[in-house]
């Protein structure tokens, strides 16, 4: 059976046109088909304060307060056996009879 080039163009003609082309979907027919899932994040807010145990931020440091006595040297301190001139300024210790400076 031979096809003859009238039948070929217009079968072409037919198959290629814009009519039988498929419609793009809408936006929203694209999102409500795809497996996105929307998390939403929210801040806690406490009514009576934050739960026992519960911090923000860094644990806060111990700070040796200038002329306190301590029971324990600051670690990395020097050892003085007499209270130094200057020690309001160096932020000296006491512990027991002992001043330590940084």
């Amino acid at each position: 059976m031979k096809i003859t080039p009238l039948a070929v163009a217009m079968l072409l003609g037919f198959g290629l046109s814009s009519a039988n082309a498929a419609p793009l979907p809408k936006v929203e027919q694209l999102v409500g088909t795809t497996n996105i899932v929307d998390v939403q994040y929210k801040q806690h807010h406490y009514k009576k304060g934050p739960p026992p145990g519960y911090r923000k931020g860094p644990p806060p440091k111990k700070r040796w307060v200038p002329g306190n006595r301590y029971d324990r040297s600051p670690p990395g301190w020097r050892r003085h056996s007499k209270r130094p001139s200057d020690w309001n300024r160096r932020g000296c210790v006491v512990v027991g009879p002992v001043w330590f400076c940084p």
